[in-house]
């Protein structure tokens, strides 16, 4: 049988570019003999091809490719060079580690969940994945779901839909146009009943209790507050006289006071305890001051008779009897005197001359004191207080002549 098939077989071989000459034994195996054999194409010989043999008359030089055993891959070049492949260069290693965007991965690696970083997908499908931190993610699928227990969703606005915050305390926005947007009003779900607020800068609970509450921050524009039963104005203007009221213990704090009009009579602060008008500090009576074309009027106690007159030099000046018709035994004088104080005594009898005992608060100080008044003539005494002998001292007697 094998004497049939042979030739065919040599046919094939040598239309495949091999020639070489044949010889076989009695134990059925074919061999390639003689003195070429020249393989010049590649061929697919089904079952094990063995070379053996020596190289007769070939160069020192020259190295047969096919001598002795090849252990693993082999490789050919294209021409006559046959050789052993190697690991990671000529083919991937098992335990050979590969790049998948900037993560390393082996070639081997068992089953397992892999994070992968670098990746820029374009128009990719992920699916339904478990788990995804999305940054800039962007889109017009008909839903989209973020878990987890923050999340930051900026410059939402479908022509419609809805937005919807799932969990205990669960929102939903609904847009029904580019600017219309709405949230579901009358619950308690757009924020938990113990969250804080601030009006201005005062943090205020939601859930607190009614009680007085003090603001700050607060600026009100063309604001009307009511009438307030109590408060504190710093650099407040515009205040109309009608929302002044009467108080007694309530200090009202102010620069200036413009009294009728605004450019002629303001009240201002001079210093502590002295106030001024248009600039001129107004005369206390604790006050050092200079009166410059000012009189005095006199505060006069009058009498028409009286025996024993009583004078307050705090209230009086001068001291008139009209019509003396008695003798006047005492004069009591009470007051708080100031050194070199001054008061004048004018008295007229009822045309009858009568007795004058001053009494103790009354000396000779350089002028006798008068003792009777002259019938139907108007006596006039002078008199500067002395706080060393603590007495009123008589400098000056006229009698009307």
């Amino acid at each position: 049988m094998k004497k049939y098939i042979l030739p065919v077989f040599l046919g094939l071989l040598a239309a495949a570019g091999i020639t070489f000459a044949e010889t076989n034994d009695d134990s059925g195996g074919w061999f390639f003999d003689g003195t070429n054999a020249t393989i010049n194409n590649n061929v697919a010989i089904p079952g094990d091809l063995t070379v053996s043999g020596t190289c007769t008359g070939c160069a020192a030089s020259e190295t047969d490719p096919i001598v002795g055993a090849i252990t693993g891959i082999v490789k050919a070049d294209g021409a006559t060079n046959i050789a052993a492949a190697v690991a990671g260069t000529d083919y991937a290693a098992p335990n050979q580690t590969m790049y998948i965007g900037t993560t390393a991965v082996a070639i081997n690696r068992a089953t397992a969940a892999l994070t992968l970083a670098g990746i820029t997908l374009t128009t990719p499908n992920l699916g339904t994945p478990s788990t995804l931190i999305g940054t800039n993610i962007t889109g017009t699928a008909a839903s989209f779901s973020i878990g987890g227990s923050a999340a930051t969703v900026t410059g939402f606005t479908p022509a419609s839909g809805s937005l919807t915050l799932s969990g205990a305390d669960a929102v939903t926005i609904t847009t029904t146009g580019a600017t219309n947007s709405t949230l579901p009003l009358g619950t308690n779900t757009l924020a938990a009943n113990d969250q804080n607020f601030y009006i201005g800068t005062t943090q205020v609970a939601i859930n607190r209790a009614s009680a007085a509450l003090t603001l700050a921050g607060i600026t009100l524009t063309t604001a009307d507050i009511g009438t307030p039963s109590a408060g504190t104005l710093t650099n407040a203007t515009g205040l109309p006289l009608t929302g002044l009221v009467d108080d007694t213990t309530t200090a009202l704090g102010v620069g200036t006071l413009e009294l009728g009009h605004a450019t002629d009579t303001t009240l201002s602060r001079s210093a502590a305890g002295v106030l001024a008008v248009e600039g001129v500090v107004i005369p206390s009576i604790s006050s050092t001051s200079t009166f410059t074309n000012k009189r005095t009027t006199a505060r006069v106690a009058t009498f028409a008779s009286d025996a024993t007159p009583d004078v307050n030099s705090d209230n009086y000046d001068a001291v008139t009897i009209t019509a003396l018709a008695a003798a006047i035994t005492d004069v009591n004088m009470t007051g708080t005197e100031t050194n070199f104080q001054k008061i004048i005594f004018r008295i007229k009898d009822d045309d009858t001359a009568r007795a004058i005992t001053w009494g103790s608060d009354f000396e000779d100080a350089g002028v006798a004191l008068p003792i009777t008044t002259v019938a139907s003539k108007l006596l006039t005494v002078g008199f500067i207080y002395n706080t060393v002998t603590a007495k009123w001292g008589c400098v000056a007697v006229g009698n009307e002549t």
